[in-house]
């Protein structure tokens, strides 16, 4: 470690040793090779005595035993060399290893050599992280002392750590201790060590970023608390291994009622927190399979079996080591209850402003009312006194035409004034527009001049017709009032038009394919201070029991809750253009098509007729028997009732009214139904609030339908049911 490194003297020394040794052995071998030869001569010669020859021969004998030790000695030390040398090599090759470790070791280290009996430390070694780490070149600090290289080593506290390691030889470490110098700032963690040679080696890390993340950790644990604690929105955080309930905020606590020490600790499962088991199922399998719900609407029920409405979110998140469940409940009950009086008091605007629309058809319904019964009552009296059969068939002919005029008339009137809830469909526009064209010409003044430009193509939307019916005539209105006495020209046109981004952005529209309906009229037209509240409630520029100002405002709710604009253009005397845009359907409208009144196929099955109306009792009966059926008519439903119950499997079709006094015709087919489940039965109403196809399907009747009734209709409609088509 930057230390000179010894001078092996020793190792030489026993090396050279072992290689003179292997030389004497050689000499020694030559010595005795020589000295035999005399000892043969001597042995051989009869000159010498043998006790001569014995003594030459025993310390030939010592002096070859001697060289024999001698050799042994030799070789004892030439391997005691080489293994010594082997050991330097080893050691040479450790001391390598150490130094590489040394100069690359990650954690920087620093060796320091004391001074005065511990009273300053002198720079011994700096390896190449320090070096780095510290922005100084070692070269420069070997040497000097560690408060000359270090400003503030004293106050940061190592220089006491090393004398105190230096004095009691015990390891210490010094971690997590926060430093500044001119050179850097930060955290640093030392470890002081004292070695046999009395230096001192520290080994240290910068660890300012873990210190900095774990700061930052834990400012944001401290922010989530403050935030789960302080937060308006009940919230839980539960393990998400098995739903223990780790801890609750206040707000949770104020909601549900459940105090936190009874929370938790327990599972959040069996809390019974939701009054819906299969919408909790459904939402733990989303959590479990994405982690993550948001916004969904579920019924929470509190401590003191209050049910409230609540939203709920939940996202699976990593807390310290822990898997957790964060979840927030927001209580909409209030929101849900406004949403709610909005809608009812939508539904009253719709309403009064559709009796202010039924006020205005009134004259046009009356003339047209008034008009088809002149016409049924002129060719029925005709006919009465017609003898000419041909003449007779004629006139009844006209009677079943203005007769279907009157129904359709009345359907019309029925589908606007119907309550209840709105049924977007598929449906043709141009069909809606002409039909409200129709009904609305009689009522509008002959001075005005309506041009109707409507091409012969499906133009499909999904709406509400009844609503559909109510725009129209509201602007059909407006635009009449607008021209007033002297009249004018009301123009329509239904076009189709694909919004472009600049139009989208205008009336804050999607860009796409749209059905435009553009009415225009030729009155008196509008300022720009009156275009910017014509839509605002009550808002009207009529005299005072002209108008409620509903008309419009509704225009622009309906228009818009079927993702739908309106655009108004009008200047002061030029007139008024109104554009309504309503989303375009690929494809056509779903058509119910007409039960064709030529169509008289019958039958020889039993059918029991029941109505209150004896006339249509009468008339039933004698067109039913005509087409071929067994019929049992009755105008009383008590009666009816058992008839059937007297013998349940003698009719294969029941026909009902729906409103007749003792029984109705709602409970006769529940009573039926009981005794037969799968009779098949017609319900016919003339118009029925609490009635209609979808809660006549549900209630297990096969047909339902409106009245009159024509002979083809009914002939068509009772092979349908009994043919199960």
């Amino acid at each position: 470690m930057n230390r000179t490194m010894p001078e092996y003297h020793l190792l030489s020394d026993r090396a050279d040793g072992a290689s003179a040794g292997g030389n004497r052995l050689v000499e020694t071998i030559l010595m005795i090779g020589a000295c035999t030869v005399p000892l043969f001569i001597i042995y051989g010669s009869p000159d010498i005595s043998i006790p001569v020859r014995m003594i030459v021969i025993l310390l030939f004998l010592s002096g070859l035993a001697g060289l024999f030790f001698l050799h042994l000695r030799s070789a004892s030390l030439l391997k005691e060399a080489r293994r010594l040398f082997e050991a330097e090599n080893q050691l040479r090759e450790s001391e390598h290893c150490l130094k590489e470790l040394f100069e690359n070791m990650t954690s920087c280290v620093a060796v320091y050599e004391p001074r005065g009996d511990g009273a300053d430390f002198i720079f011994k070694a700096l390896n190449m992280a320090a070096e780095s780490a510290e922005g100084i070149d070692r070269r420069n600090i070997i040497g000097k002392s560690v408060i000359d290289v270090y400003e503030g080593v004293k106050e940061f506290g190592l220089f006491d750590l090393l004398q105190r390691v230096w004095r009691t030889g015990i390891s210490e470490s010094y971690t997590a201790r926060y430093y500044r110098t001119d050179r850097r700032r930060g955290w640093k963690e030392n470890h002081v060590y004292k070695l046999p040679t009395d230096e001192i080696v520290v080994i240290y890390n910068d660890i300012s970023e873990r210190m900095r993340a774990e700061e930052a950790l834990k400012r944001s644990e401290e922010t989530f608390t403050k935030v789960f604690k302080a937060n308006p929105a009940a919230m839980v955080i539960s393990r998400f291994c098995d739903g223990c309930v780790l801890d609750v905020n206040s707000a949770f606590e104020k909601l549900t009622g459940h105090r936190r020490n009874e929370i938790v600790g327990r599972l959040f499962a069996r809390m019974k927190l939701w009054t819906d088991p299969a919408q909790e199922g459904r939402i733990c399998r989303l959590i479990s399979n994405k982690h993550s719900v948001v916004d969904e609407e579920m019924c929470l029920l509190t401590k003191n079996g209050q049910d409230i409405i609540v939203r709920y979110s939940a996202e699976v998140v990593q807390l310290a080591t822990e898997t957790c469940l964060l979840s927030i409940i927001v209580d909409i009950t209030a929101l849900k209850r406004a949403e709610e009086e909005k809608l009812q008091i939508e539904k009253q605007l719709y309403e009064s402003q559709k009796l202010e629309a039924i006020g205005t058809l009134a004259g046009g319904v009356a003339h047209d009312f008034n008009n088809i019964l002149g016409a049924i009552i002129g060719y029925a009296e005709m006919a009465a006194r017609q003898p000419d059969p041909k003449k007779t068939r004629r006139y009844i002919d006209q009677i079943l035409t203005a007769s279907d005029r009157a129904k359709n008339l009345v359907f019309q009137i029925l589908t606007f004034s119907r309550h209840g809830e709105h049924d977007k469909k598929a449906m043709d526009f141009r069909i809606i527009t002409k039909e409200t064209l129709k009904l609305l010409r009689s009522t509008l003044p002959a001075s005005i001049d309506i041009r109707c430009h409507i091409e012969n193509i499906p133009f499909t939307i999904h709406a509400d017709p009844t609503q559909m019916h109510q725009v129209i005539m509201n602007i059909f209105t407006n635009a009449a009032h607008a021209m007033g006495e002297k009249g004018g020209i009301l123009e329509v046109i239904l076009s189709k038009e694909t919004v472009r981004l600049s139009l989208s952005e205008t009336l804050n529209l999607k860009e796409g394919a749209y059905i435009k309906l553009r009415i225009s009229d030729t009155g008196c037209g509008m300022d720009s201070s009156v275009i910017s509240r014509i839509f605002d409630p009550f808002f009207t520029t009529k005299k005072v029991g002209e108008g409620t100002g509903l008309g419009l405002s509704v225009v622009f709710g309906i228009v818009k809750n079927h993702g739908g604009a309106v655009q108004v253009k009008s200047q002061p005397g030029r007139g008024t253009t109104f554009s309504i845009y309503l989303p375009c359907l690929e494809g056509k409208a779903s058509v119910v098509e007409a039960i064709g009144a030529e169509t008289f196929v019958g039958g020889q099955e039993r059918i029991l007729f029941v109505d209150d109306e004896q006339t249509l009792v009468e008339l039933a009966h004698h067109n039913l028997s005509d087409l071929g059926y067994s019929v049992t008519a009755c105008s009383d439903s008590r009666k009816a009732l058992n008839i059937y119950q007297s013998d349940p499997d003698g009719f294969d079709l029941i026909i009902t009214d729906m409103t007749m006094p003792k029984i109705s015709g709602t409970e006769l087919s529940r009573q039926i139904a009981k005794i037969k489940p799968d009779q098949s039965i017609i319900m016919c109403t003339g118009h029925s609030e609490y009635m209609d196809q979808n809660k006549a399907a549900r209630m297990g009747i096969k047909a339902y339908m409106l009245k009159p009734l024509s002979r083809g209709a009914l002939a068509t409609m009772i092979r349908k049911v009994l043919d199960g088509e």
